[in-house]
């Protein structure tokens, strides 16, 4: 729970970056007007009734070690802000978020607006916004100076309806239906977001979700167009009537699960729909069931099981957790195929002398195909890295400015882009450097991890992270097992490699706000800082710094899907990028051309 509350307060300072102290700034700055149109795409019809809204954002943090510089937020972030829209949001300034509607003539107009950086926000029934790309929807106010022109337009939306039902063609009421832009697929935050909201009972109010209702029903409505698979996840581990078409053999449990239409369980063998802007696509399918199996054992090492429990999380399950018995028993009678990290909390009396103590059981459980009995767990307690920075360069550097985070490495033939919820239980967490340039990261759960540091000062956009010890040996490359007390030496350098260049589209022409990301010539996953990511501004140009020394495919895209540090991606597109070798403080000019979505993986 630690581990979330992070994310989530991580995730507000790192959007939202407003304090009190810089309201009251800006208050005392010069305000600007701003003012534009909502219009119809295509046509340029204007739109009344459309909510304009205008979100404060803070300075965009920069990353000049970690794996990209758009400031997106990760998995765990993303569905604890999401999670905490719902359940209220300590921390966010309405004083800096303001709301128009437009006019008959589609006209809309703040005043008095404080300069910064904001997000524009449209919202209009039955319509989506034409714009699908984060840096689009931005926009700066100078100080005394008014943005009197926006123009912002919006397409009628599509959807998505249908019936889903059981093997007897009797109605399944109350399932969370989740569309799924195509390619993004359950690797991505979407699966996460399903079992997390699904839990929170807010399916349903989000665009891209649905609950079906007591005759099977959903509509998915406010789609833009493009291809969507769907998928539907019954709650909890809720399990079919007997009936001739659910026989269960001897031992054997079955359970409703998570299916996709046409109605498969592998997303692989699902179907998507094609949905058009102000049309209608329909999906009927049959909820399918799968067999559960037993999984028993006991916990050993624990100081007292009295209170205590264990927890399992998968990607294809659903989150599971029972009390320990005497001796650290445990027994879960009914489980779904699949890959489960276990976490124990230990409760007792004595444990509870240093507060609650979390372990992660090491090597994950597989369910697959039989019962798991007798099984013996033994769990790590979570540790803490430390260490010190060291500035090559110089020796003024201000440490408060620098954020140090642990990345998870993937074990062999593990695909980061489909940790999904086992991701979430390995993640390191992050640490603010103190000012003597110590940082301590606590409840670290035992495993193999890099290191990324983040910073929102323009003064150390140069930098990069030189050299990473760990007991005398250097470990930037290729990481470090952290396990109980692990220490660190973190060296960082001004002397950081550039790209610089411009990106063209098929026609030759300039192709703005598009992705330039860079990735290791090997194809394989190294060091965090190797994948950096921007985008081009208005003329096509790009520029990337603070970059490690290295062998380099740079590569231009319209849209960035999937993880770049997978095999997988750099298959797809490293072929379509150009090759770029970097020394110490070197810079090189490319000129690219924009990356074919259907590359040849």
């Amino acid at each position: 729970m630690k581990l979330l509350q992070r994310a989530q307060l991580g995730l507000l300072a790192g959007i939202m970056g407003v304090s009190a102290s810089a309201a009251q700034s800006a208050a005392q700055q010069a305000t600007s007007n701003v003012e534009g149109r909502v219009v119809r795409d295509p046509g340029g019809d204007p739109i009344r009734k459309a909510v304009v809204r205008l979100l404060a954002i803070g300075a965009d943090s920069r990353v000049f070690t970690g794996t990209a510089t758009e400031n997106v937020p990760d998995e765990a972030e993303a569905i604890e802000g999401v999670v905490s829209n719902f359940a209220g949001s300590d921390g966010l300034d309405e004083r800096q978020n303001y709301t128009a509607a437009t006019d008959a003539e589609g006209r809309f107009k703040f005043e008095k607006i404080p300069p910064g950086s904001y997000i524009v926000s449209l919202s209009r029934d039955g319509y989506v916004p034409a714009e699908s790309k984060p840096r689009g929807m931005m926009i700066t106010v100078v100080e005394g100076q008014n943005l009197p022109d926006l123009t912002y337009k919006m397409a009628t939306a599509g959807l998505i309806a249908g019936k889903i039902v059981d093997a007897d063609g009797d109605p399944m009421s109350g399932l969370t239906v989740l569309a799924i832009a195509k390619d993004q697929g359950r690797s991505g935050v979407g699966g996460m977001l399903t079992t997390y909201l699904s839990i929170a009972g807010v399916a349903g109010k989000l665009p891209g979700m649905a609950t079906t209702n007591d005759l099977g029903e959903y509509r998915i409505a406010g789609l833009r167009a493009g291809q969507y698979l769907v998928i539907a996840r019954p709650r909890g581990n809720a399990a079919p009537p007997p009936a001739p078409g659910n026989k269960a053999h001897p031992g054997e449990r079955l359970v409703y699960a998570p299916t996709y239409y046409p109605g498969v369980l592998d997303e692989k063998q699902a179907s998507a729909l094609q949905v058009v802007s102000g049309g209608a696509a329909t999906a009927d399918f049959t909820l399918l069931v799968h067999r559960t199996y037993r999984v028993s054992g006991i916990v050993s090492g624990l100081v007292d099981t009295k209170g205590s429990l264990i927890l399992l999380m998968s990607n294809s399950g659903r989150p599971q957790q029972q009390p320990l018995g005497e001796g650290g028993k445990f027994e879960f009678p009914s489980l779904e195929p699949g890959t489960y990290i276990a976490q124990v909390v230990e409760l007792s009396e004595r444990a509870q002398q240093g507060g609650p103590k979390m372990m992660t059981v090491p090597t994950p459980i597989v369910v697959s195909g039989s019962d798991l009995i007798d099984l013996v767990l033994q769990p790590s307690a979570q540790g803490t890295v430390s260490g010190k920075f060291r500035g090559e360069s110089s020796d003024n550097v201000d440490w408060k400015q620098i954020t140090v985070s642990l990345v998870h490495v993937a074990e062999a033939g593990e695909n980061p882009a489909e940790n999904g919820l086992l991701s979430l239980f390995q993640r390191g967490g992050s640490a603010a450097v103190k000012e003597d340039g110590t940082f301590e990261i606590n409840d670290v759960a035992p495993g193999n991890y890099q290191v990324a540091v983040y910073t929102p000062s323009e003064k150390y956009r140069d930098w990069y992270l030189k050299s990473l010890l760990f007991a005398g040996r250097e470990v930037a490359d290729t990481g470090f097992a952290a396990i109980g007390e692990t220490s660190l030496e973190v060296v960082i350098n001004a002397k950081g490699a550039s790209i610089e260049g411009k990106v063209t589209d098929t026609t030759g022409k300039a192709a703005a706000d598009v992705f330039v990301v860079t990735l290791p010539s090997s194809g394989k996953l190294a060091r965090p800082d190797s994948y950096q990511t921007g985008k081009t501004d208005a003329t096509g140009s790009f520029f990337l710094r603070g970059l490690n020394p290295g062998e380099f495919a740079v590569v231009a895209l319209e849209n960035l899907q999937g993880d770049t540090r997978s095999a997988d991606f750099y298959q797809k597109y490293g072929s379509q990028g150009a090759n770029v070798s970097l020394a110490e403080g070197e810079k090189k000019t490319v000129t690219l051309a924009l990356a074919a979505a259907d590359s040849k993986r």
